[in-house]
């Protein structure tokens, strides 16, 4: 029976050509070696807190869960992208999160993002709003009530699935009403 081989974690660079540790962090992430990118720029994090450091390792965390959802593992890509919010102050909603959350199922997830964290003033994006459209058609009442009562997705819900009924029925006259209100 073979065994694979795992490359070691950390290459050295070739003797004679020093390195230095921003520099080796920087190629193992252009070189695509995501995990081993995110415990490089931890590392040196652990000494400083540099923006160019903090981007560094956001980008790293980015790589690995975009590599996870590529082999479908959807939810630890997710994990992953939190903690890219958590640790690198990085907007959830930027990248394929949302997306991530609707393949998932986790429609009650996808609508808190609408919502406002902590003493955060509401500002919808209004592009977020009009992607959970139709996930607001199909939600249950529970989920929504998490939303801003003069949301749009709320404001508009009751109208919007009357429409959809009207077409389905074949009311024209109808649907006209409701598209109209």
């Amino acid at each position: 029976m073979s065994r694979k081989h795992r490359p070691a974690l950390s290459r050295p660079a070739p003797a004679g050509t020093p390195v230095s540790p921003e520099a080796h962090a920087r190629q193992v992430l252009d070189a695509g070696r995501y995990r081993e990118a995110i415990e490089l720029y931890k590392n040196l994090l652990k000494q400083e807190r540099r923006s160019e450091w903090l981007d560094g390792l956001a980008a790293s965390y980015a790589g690995r869960a975009k590599e996870l959802a590529s082999k479908s593992m959807l939810q630890e890509a997710l994990v992953i992208w939190r903690n890219r919010s958590t640790l690198c102050g990085k907007s959830l909603v930027e990248g394929p999160y949302l997306d991530w959350l609707l393949r998932t199922g986790a429609h009650d997830a996808a609508l808190r993002l609408l919502t406002p964290t902590g003493d955060a003033v509401a500002t919808v994006d209004a592009d977020l709003e009009t992607r959970l459209a139709a996930v607001a058609l199909t939600a249950p009442d529970s989920a929504l009530a998490q939303l801003a009562a003069d949301s749009p997705l709320r404001r508009h819900r009751a109208a919007a699935q009357a429409a959809i009924a009207a077409c389905c029925r074949g009311d024209l006259a109808d649907l006209d009403e409701q598209l109209r209100g």
